[in-house]
């Protein structure tokens, strides 16, 4: 299922109340940088709030929130905050569980991981002991 969440904002500026709001494509974000960019920045020029407008310092003031959510991201939004660090870090062990499953499915023949625990906890250290390696050295 695809990550997706509709993110908005509410502040004031100049006495007019503004709520700019996006739905944003997480899974594409994440394969793009790797992290969540800046959110707010990124809300702010869906709906044409200048990058160095004091608008924008204005609306940086305020929190984020987080609604309208499917996929991964779903388990990391409480009251409308998310936890960008803990939907980082699992949806990049989500994407490690998809490329060792596919390994698994090519080499092995075998439909589903799940089915076998051991040997997706084996994969799944391998994989973190040669990342690391290369990260060491």
């Amino acid at each position: 299922m695809k990550d997706s969440v509709v993110v908005s904002i509410e502040f004031y500026y100049q006495g007019e109340c503004y709520q700019p709001t996006a739905e944003l494509d997480l899974d594409a974000l994440m394969q793009t940088h790797g992290s969540l960019p800046d959110l707010v920045t990124m809300l702010a020029r869906f709906n044409d709030i200048g990058d160095y407008s004091y608008q924008l310092e204005v609306m940086m003031m305020e929190p984020l929130h987080f609604s309208q959510a499917s996929g991964l991201v779903v388990d990391y939004i409480n009251d409308g905050v998310l936890d960008i660090a803990a939907y980082e870090a699992a949806w990049h062990e989500q994407a490690v569980a998809t490329l060792v499953a596919d390994i698994a499915r090519r080499v092995m023949h075998l439909d589903s991981l799940d089915q076998q625990p051991d040997l997706k906890r084996a994969l799944l250290e391998a994989y973190h002991l040669g990342r690391n390696s290369m990260v060491e050295d």
